[in-house]
Formats: structure tokens, sequence, C-alpha cells
């Protein structure tokens, strides 16, 4: 990934990963191809700007991942199952109401903090 300008920048680009995810394999919901987005995007910043050279550099930008653990722990029980997201809009309502719940704050440092911490 190339370094991000924007929160909308970047936005506009993992959009259009997931798009271009589900028109390659059909069997994927927007739901699915977020969590692959994403999941990977968090795993590659684990990794570390020495293993992975300017990871770091969009860190700010990244999605959540989205799972039902997510759901529950931000978002409130009884929703709809992530992985049955069709709609991508759907899926970035996710996305705003975090942000605004942590303003000035990364939001995959955050998540991984606060998933961290359910299994502790």
């Amino acid at each position: 990934i190339s370094r991000m300008k924007s929160q909308d920048e970047f936005d506009v680009f993992h959009k259009k990963i997931c798009k271009g995810l589900i028109e390659n394999w059909k069997e994927l919901k927007i739901g699915q191809a977020q969590k692959w987005v994403n999941m990977t995007l968090k795993y590659w910043l684990l990794f570390g700007e020495s293993r992975i050279s300017g990871i770091e550099n969009n860190a700010k930008y990244f999605h959540i991942p989205i799972d039902r653990i997510i759901q529950n722990k931000f978002f409130g029980k009884n929703l709809s199952p992530w992985s049955q997201i069709d709609i991508y809009e759907d899926y970035f309502i996710y996305q705003k109401k975090f942000r605004e719940k942590y303003p000035n704050k990364i939001p995959i440092v955050i998540e991984f903090k606060e998933f961290n911490k359910l299994y502790k």
C-alpha cells in the first residue's frame, strides 16, 4: 500500500479492494471481504515496520475488522450477522460509529487492545 494522504483516500481504497474481492469470488459478501482485508492489515501491522516496510504509514486509517465479537463488544447484541452484510455502506456505518466513539484515536489500535482484554 502506498502512503495515503487522508482517511477518505484510504476509505476509497478499502472499498475498491473489498469490491474487487467479491467480484473475483462471487461467493463472498462485503462482510466477509472486509474481515479478510481488515484482518490482513491488522496482522501485517503486528509484524511491524521491521518486517513489512511502510506498514505503519497508514495504520491510523485502517478499519477495524467487524465480526460477532466486535459487534457485541462495541455495537450491541442482536445485530445482523457480519458475514451476511452485502452492502458496503452498511458495513461502513460500523467504521463511522467506532471513529465517533474514539475520536482522535487510532481505531485498529483501540480494537486490538479491547479485543485482547476480552480474553485475559
